[in-house]
């Protein structure tokens, strides 16, 4: 990187907009805003996180012009286990920057002491997967990116088991209809989401969430949607849940974020319900896709979302790579 046209120096307030532009430049197919960003910033400031996020400025015009970020997982809150993130803009490429980013970025992280640095990288951008394995990164685990456009071709052949699972003591509501302020519905829900969570397929261990991180992450963002926050209950206990949220940077384009029951409820067709209602939602409310990500070895969910229709639509890798000891 040439020195004496650009500096590195510590992420800035101002800096938001610049990443969101970058950002979207690079993955033009998903626009992810400013306050997009501003969200997932606060969600991995938490106490016990580690978050390092460090910027290239191009000195002449004061822009910035590439991020560097080592963060703790918010899912897998382990110092000895960081994500590694390295974006250049598409205009500054080929100039040293990436290099200069990842040198630093691996220094920091063994400075820090960590054991292992992950990376995710688009299959479907093989240049950028032959510069992290030129640095060392090796593949661990595939997640696929899907899409669902609307109408979805599977929804007719998914039956309704609203009344079937009524006469096994089960309902289905929205967290519009439960209340989304309320304290005691946010505590009932967060027993539900670390122990559904924390069976999704991921490398290490979950952390369960604070009530303080829970709220933050499914209440507090640009996206959340009340009424797309599809819930089953038995009783005054939440067995099962679909939450969709909206896409600031996409109109009529939502994002389903998660879908699980609890253990003594899998296998009786709740999660295909609830699913089931995303999708009406979103064609009641003329959406024209709904956008989903899953690990390769989530294959219940798989079949699920086969059945209604979403396809494939990206794929990446993520990587690892360990991290040498400091030296003396």
């Amino acid at each position: 990187m040439d020195a004496t046209r650009y500096r590195l120096r510590e992420f800035l307030d101002k800096d938001f907009a610049a990443r969101a532009d970058i950002s979207h430049r690079l993955n033009p197919k998903r626009k992810q805003t400013e306050q997009e960003f501003r969200h997932l910033d606060a969600l991995h400031r938490a106490p016990l996180m580690v978050y390092r996020v460090f910027v290239v400025e191009e000195q002449a015009t004061g822009s910035a012009v590439g991020f560097r970020v080592v963060a703790t997982d918010p899912e897998i809150i382990d110092p000895s286990r960081l994500w590694a993130e390295v974006e250049v803009d598409s205009n500054h490429q080929h100039r040293g920057i990436g290099q200069y980013l990842a040198e630093a970025m691996a220094g920091e992280a063994r400075n820090r002491g960590a054991l292992v640095l992950w990376a995710g990288v688009r299959v479907d951008r093989p240049r950028d997967l032959a510069f992290a394995e030129r640095r060392g990164f090796r593949k661990v685990r595939r997640r696929w990116d899907s899409w669902l456009e609307l109408p979805a071709p599977g929804f007719s052949s998914i039956p309704d088991r609203t009344d079937a699972l009524a006469r096994e003591g089960v309902e289905f509501t929205t967290l519009a209809n439960e209340g989304p302020d309320r304290e005691e519905v946010r505590k009932r829900l967060l027993l539900l989401f670390n122990e559904a969570v924390a069976d999704e397929p991921r490398i290490g261990t979950y952390t369960p969430a604070t009530y303080a991180q829970f709220v933050s992450t499914y209440f507090e963002g640009p996206g959340f949607l009340a009424e797309g926050f599809f819930l089953a209950r038995q009783g005054e206990r939440y067995i099962g849940v679909s939450k969709l949220e909206l896409l600031p940077g996409e109109p009529k384009v939502l994002y389903q974020t998660f879908t699980g029951t609890l253990r003594e409820f899998r296998g009786r067709g709740i999660a295909t319900e609830l699913k089931r209602r995303t999708v009406a939602y979103a064609q009641e409310h003329a959406f024209r896709a709904i956008r989903t990500s899953n690990d390769s070895l989530n294959y219940p969910m798989w079949a699920i979302n086969a059945k209604l229709g979403y396809r494939r639509k990206v794929e990446r890798v993520q990587l690892e790579k360990p991290v040498p000891a400091p030296g003396p």
